[in-house]
């Protein structure tokens, strides 16, 4: 199911464009870029680093956020129901 309405954008001032998009976890905790988190995989669940929330392109579903894991290189795109707690 797609939970686009759990994706928001997080303004820092009156200023346009000043801000960032933040996600709602299932659980109610609120990540951002630089937050680590814990995702699960059909093969366990692995720790990750967000590093981007939004801005994919038009065609791009918005419930998904790039998550970068520890010894690699680029980040993974995963559903945000797949992210599952924030560490």
């Amino acid at each position: 199911m797609i939970r686009q309405e759990r994706v928001f954008w997080v303004s820092h001032s009156n200023i346009y464009n000043h801000g960032e998009y933040k996600v709602r976890l299932l659980n109610d905790k609120v990540v951002g870029v630089g937050d680590m988190v814990l995702v699960k995989f059909s093969n366990g669940n692995f720790r990750g680093v967000v590093k981007q929330t939004a801005g994919f392109g038009w065609k791009e579903d918005r419930a998904v956020i790039m998550i970068q894991f520890p010894g690699k290189t680029k980040g993974k795109k995963v559903h945000i129901d797949s992210v599952i707690d924030k560490l």
